[in-house]
């Protein structure tokens, strides 16, 4: 059944004859934006503002990332270091460390047992690296967040941890900002050992972070000690940081026999921070020409 048109005389006399579906679609593009605006200003003003679905599904998958470590929940492989076991998933661990992938994937009798054993490292180090693992973040043993906090590198969002060890570890006698440097430096170098280059990355902004405020003499010669011993020469990422401060502080470090003797070991170190100094150093005008 057709409906009648609606007829509408203009004020020159012009007659003009308008479906109803014609006029209806006309109000729809004249008010559509009138009421879409007054919508949107009515959910603006709402008490109850809208949540980002996005970035609470985020949020959501940090907790349960954490609760799979701290519950051990659906854990399909164990870590094991001096007779304390870390229940951990492959999807998470291995996808991160090519080394423990290799260890399970291969013919090892890891892959058979489940279970890695590494004694060889120190506790509380490899609790960091796990900590890091499901984390993106990891405690240094200094006192608070605030020192932990927004040490990120580019590459990823990290959820930073509480500031204490999730086994209940005590703290050692080089606790603070010192001895978080020596820790560090470990942590860097079992990031190194097991393959996880944002660990590395991680580490080395929190030994800038702390050779930034403090700098205690034997502590930095320990872990230079450390570092010199346990990674390849090529390794220069936290190699330059610390020859970097070495030069900065060198005539105080010289005054330290702890580190008077590292030089009398470590020649290549010797090396490098000359190679370092002379950026610090005019040239010296010599005579004559080089054989």
């Amino acid at each position: 059944m057709l409906l009648p048109a609606m007829v509408y005389i203009s004020e020159k006399g012009v007659v003009w004859s308008v479906a109803p579906s014609c006029l209806l679609m006309i109000l729809i593009i004249l008010y559509l934006p009138t009421l879409s605006l007054s919508i949107v200003q009515t959910l603006l003003s709402s008490s109850h503002p809208l949540q980002d679905p996005v970035n609470q599904t985020m949020g959501n998958t940090a907790d349960f990332i954490r609760e799979l470590l701290t519950s051990a929940r659906y854990s399909d492989l164990t870590l094991t270091c001096r007779g304390t076991q870390f229940k951990v998933h492959r999807a998470i661990v291995c996808m991160r460390s090519p080394v423990l992938a290799a260890a399970v994937d291969g013919r090892f009798k890891e892959a058979a047992t489940g279970e890695i054993d590494l004694s060889a490292d120190e506790l509380d180090v490899v609790e960091a690296m796990v900590q890091y693992l499901y984390h993106g973040n990891y405690w240094d043993y200094r006192s608070s967040n605030a020192d932990i906090e927004n040490q990120q590198t580019d590459t990823e969002e990290k959820d930073t941890p509480d500031p204490q060890s999730f086994l209940g570890l005590p703290r050692t006698p080089d606790s603070g900002q010192g001895g978080a440097l020596l820790f560090n430096t470990k942590v860097y170098i079992i990031a190194d050992k097991y393959g996880i280059p944002e660990l590395k990355k991680l580490a080395t902004v929190k030994c800038q972070d702390i050779l930034s405020k403090e700098l205690v003499y034997d502590i930095f010669t320990k872990s230079a000690e450390i570092l010199w011993d346990n990674t390849v020469e090529s390794d220069n990422l936290l190699r330059d940081e610390i020859l970097e401060v070495a030069v900065r502080n060198i005539s105080g470090l010289l005054q330290d026999h702890s580190f008077r003797g590292f030089l009398a070991t470590h020649n290549d170190f010797c090396l490098k921070a000359l190679d370092v100094l002379t950026k610090y150093q005019r040239p010296l005008v010599t005579r004559g020409r080089a054989k």
